[in-house]
C-alpha cells in the first residue's frame, strides 16, 4: 500500500509537477549524484527511527508512495 505525501504546487511549477508525477522511490531514484545517494543518507541519518532498514527494503516500501497536491 502506498503512501501519500503533500505537495504544494505554485501555477507553472513545471519543477513540482514532475516530482509529483515520480513515486517517492523514483524521485530519490533520480538524484543526480547517483540512484543510491539519497537512500544512503536517508539510511544513515534515520538510524534510530529506522533501525535494520536497508536501501532495498525503503525502496520498496515506498515505490507505490505518490504526492497529493495541496
Amino acid at each position: 500500500m502506498g503512501y501519500n505525501t503533500g505537495i504544494f504546487l505554485r501555477p507553472n511549477d513545471k519543477i513540482g509537477l514532475a516530482a509529483y508525477k515520480l513515486s517517492v522511490s523514483e524521485y530519490l531514484d533520480g538524484n543526480p549524484k547517483g540512484k543510491d545517494f539519497l537512500w544512503e543518507y536517508i539510511v544513515k541519518m534515520g538510524k534510530q527511527v529506522l533501525p535494520n532498514k536497508d536501501i532495498l527494503e525503503l525502496r520498496e516500501k515506498y515505490k507505490d508512495s505518490k504526492r497529493s497536491i495541496k
